[in-house]
């Protein structure tokens, strides 16, 4: 139970239809009981562009604001509202992490590459000189790929449009994959797409690790991880690992502004 007042800081979770399933108030406001700090977490569901810029530039002045997380549609989108980005965001242009500042703008930072590279690392100890396939090229998509890149793994992106795919792997060192070269084995595939099946059963690999970054509040696995079964996977990685892992991240961000 969380005790608030009209003073209690205030975290939210701003996107489309998929922030009602999302396990981000869960999340945090069970971290804000177990630390004894003050702060409350909600989620704000906006449905159009012009939603999200009326709550940037007026709502946020209304309440107690100090941090807010972003979710699909709005990591790119939000960008041209705010004042100021981290290096990594400016590289990848997508954000996931809103920092209220002290003039009352918003800082944009990406937490989830270095929270899917955490989630990773438990699995296979270490990237560098590994071959990472991501499939999908949006905001998630390239912040792995960067923070995959960063460490020395060796990272290759898959997206039904090829040019789409060349043009994204050129910004980040990766090798862009098409459908015909598609490999047939790697050290890691990960879905890093809004589709639950992204890949035809035909092109999924036998005897593969499988990520996804996908997960369901009510099941662990995803149709991406159980195919992996079926395909003998030796172990998968549930979305719900990153999910924790950049939140964890997050939260870091906002308290170091606020200490």
């Amino acid at each position: 139970h969380l005790e608030t007042t009209a003073a209690t800081p205030l975290f939210a979770l701003i996107g489309g239809p998929t922030t009602s399933t999302s396990l981000g108030a869960l999340f945090h406001n069970h971290l804000f009981t177990e630390s004894g700090r003050q702060g409350l977490y909600i989620k704000i569901h906006l449905q159009t562009d012009q939603e999200l810029a009326l709550f940037l530039k007026k709502t946020t002045d209304l309440l107690p604001l100090r941090g807010i997380s972003v979710t699909t549609p709005y990591k790119e989108k939000v960008i041209p509202h705010l004042s100021d980005l981290s290096e990594d965001a400016k590289k990848i242009q997508a954000v996931n992490t809103l920092v209220r500042q002290d003039d009352g703008t918003w800082m944009g930072v990406n937490t989830d590459g270095k929270g899917a590279l955490t989630a990773i690392l438990r699995h296979l100890g270490s990237v560098e000189g590994r071959h990472l396939v991501i499939l999908g090229v949006g905001g998630a998509a390239r912040a792995i790929a960067l923070e995959a890149r960063r460490q020395r793994a060796s990272v290759s992106l898959f997206h039904p449009n090829y040019d789409t795919t060349q043009r994204v792997a050129s910004l980040l060192d990766c090798r862009p994959l098409s459908i015909q070269d598609f490999p047939t084995t790697s050290d890691l595939l990960i879905n890093a797409t809004t589709s639950p099946l992204p890949l035809s059963i035909g092109h999924m690999p036998r005897c593969t690790p499988l990520m996804d970054i996908s997960y369901s509040k009510e099941t662990p696995s995803t149709p991406f991880l159980e195919l992996g079964t079926r395909l003998e996977a030796p172990f998968l990685i549930q979305g719900r690992e990153m999910f924790e892992e950049q939140a964890l991240l997050q939260r870091s961000v906002w308290l170091k502004m606020f200490e």
